[in-house]
């Protein structure tokens, strides 16, 4: 999940949760969120900062066996320690693991049995509100969102095709493209944009590229790993209002 002020949130194979800041070289275990759902195997995680109250929460989601209109909220607070449920989805919307948290707001992938979308939840007055999208111009892609600046971004992938990234402020606006129709990889995902404008992307979770769009050019990125499927920036801060 995501970093912010300093503190990561990560959740391990049993869903057991932490909240740790690495500078500091501290962590928190978290309470159980106590699901009402009987033998639900699904859990789905959100982290974000309430700025009104000063507040770190995170919105857990559980589906029951993946059935998507048995599904329970809740949420989180850092600062009284303690899980409470909220209003919950529309019956048939699933949300995916790709979010992010943006200006307040928890941005999520989701999709029904007939559509995909963006949508958000924000966290000082707890609403669901959906996000309208841009045209793709293409049916079959793979979707995922990012944060480019301070905005939300959303990665659009066609395998084998190309993929796009587009930004929202006021409205959708394409940044960049990049064409891979003779790559033997099914699966490009950009990972950081530096300050002249290059982005590093990963090639089927191994190899990895950096793309100048000016140029159109590909190099070779040096990383120290096997496989590698996700990352984060991380900024360091000295936030610890809690104990291990």
């Amino acid at each position: 999940m995501d970093s912010i002020n300093g503190l990561i949130c990560l959740v391990d194979w049993s869903n057991n949760l932490f909240i740790w800041n690495p500078s500091i070289r501290k962590y928190k275990k978290l309470p159980d969120s106590k699901s009402n759902l009987i033998d639900a195997i699904n859990f789905i995680y959100g982290f974000g900062y309430d700025k009104f109250r000063e507040d770190y929460k995170i919105e857990a989601c559980t589906y029951y066996h993946g059935h998507l209109h048995n599904v329970e909220v809740q949420i989180y607070s850092l600062k009284s320690d303690s899980w409470r449920s909220i209003n919950c989805l529309n019956k048939g919307v699933r949300i995916y693991r790709s979010c992010k948290f943006v200006n307040g707001k928890i941005y999520w992938t989701s999709y029904t049995f007939s559509d995909r979308y963006i949508i958000y939840i924000d966290l000082v007055n707890e609403k669901w509100i959906k996000v309208e999208q841009p045209s793709y111009e293409e049916e079959d892609y793979d979707l995922q969102l990012g944060i480019y600046g301070s905005d939300l971004s959303d990665y659009i992938n066609n395998r084998r095709k190309f993929v796009s990234l587009w930004v929202i402020k006021k409205s959708w606006t394409k940044i960049f493209s990049i064409k891979y129709d003779d790559s033997p990889f099914s699966y490009v995902l950009p990972f950081f944009m530096s300050n002249k404008g290059e982005i590093m992307v990963c090639f089927a979770s191994t190899n990895f590229m950096i793309d100048n769009p000016n140029d159109e050019s590909l190099r070779p990125a040096v990383i120290d790993s096997n496989e590698f499927s996700y990352a984060e920036i991380y900024i360091e801060g000295l936030v610890s209002s809690f104990s291990t």
